[in-house]
C-alpha cells in the first residue's frame, strides 16, 4: 500500500468516526431535549427516587401506579393500566385525548400535563422510555 493510499484511508476513517460520534451525540441530545419536558417532575435512573413524580426507569410494560416510594392517587393505583406505547401516548397527549382514552376520572391523578403536541417529539419520548429498562 502506498503512503498516499494509507493517508487517504486514515482520513476516511477519521471522518467515519467523527460522523458516528456526531450522530450519536446528536441523537442523545435530541432525546434529552425532549425528555426535559418530563424531567422537571420525573427522573429516569435505575434505583433512584423520583422527583415530584415517580422515577420512570423500567416503566414501559409495567402496571401504572406501582413504582415504589411514590404516593400515587388511588385512581391510578387501581386503574389496571399497563404502560404500553399506546397507553403512554394517550397519557402524554392533550387533556381531551387523555379523557377520551381513560375516562373523566383520569383527572383524579396528580399529574398536571398539557400534552406533547408534535408527533416527532412524542415518538422520541416513547422510543426513549421503551429503552430505559
Amino acid at each position: 500500500m502506498s503512503e498516499y493510499t494509507s493517508i487517504v484511508l486514515k482520513i476516511i476513517m477519521i471522518f467515519v468516526v467523527l460522523f458516528g460520534l456526531i450522530a450519536v451525540v446528536g441523537t442523545a441530545y435530541a432525546i434529552d431535549k425532549e425528555f426535559r419536558k418530563c424531567a422537571g417532575c420525573h427522573k429516569i435512573e435505575k434505583g433512584k427516587k423520583g422527583g415530584m413524580g415517580p422515577n420512570l426507569w423500567g416503566i414501559y410494560g409495567s402496571p401504572a401506579g406501582q413504582v415504589e416510594k411514590y404516593r400515587y392517587s388511588e385512581w391510578l393505583k387501581e386503574s389496571g393500566i399497563i404502560w404500553t406505547r399506546e397507553t403512554l401516548q394517550a397519557w402524554l397527549s392533550n387533556r381531551k385525548t387523555r379523557e377520551e382514552y381513560f375516562g373523566k376520572d383520569v383527572f383524579k391523578t396528580k399529574m398536571m400535563w398539557t400534552g406533547i403536541k408534535k408527533e416527532e417529539d412524542m415518538n422520541a419520548i416513547l422510543d426513549y422510555l421503551e429503552k430505559q429498562k
